[in-house]
């Protein structure tokens, strides 16, 4: 199953892998052909005083138990 219905706008998130901690700005359609209908996810994060930001397909994210603490 997708985490796009979890995932949403201003959450924590990070690379399942590992990584910086990365901030939801937006969230796609899905796209066509994309196994179990995964979405994209616009993250932005900083390393040091540098913006970074990438779109991810969701299945390579998870969401920081932190975030529950404000929901």
């Amino acid at each position: 199953m997708s985490n796009q219905s979890q995932i949403k706008k201003g959450d924590v998130v990070v690379l399942k892998s590992g990584g910086p901690k990365m901030t939801v700005q937006s969230i796609g359609e899905p796209r066509p052909g994309m196994p179990g209908g995964g979405s994209w996810v616009h993250c932005i994060w900083f390393e040091g005083n540098v913006i970074n930001e990438y779109n991810f397909d969701d299945c390579v994210l998870t969401i920081l138990d932190e975030n529950r603490a404000k929901d």
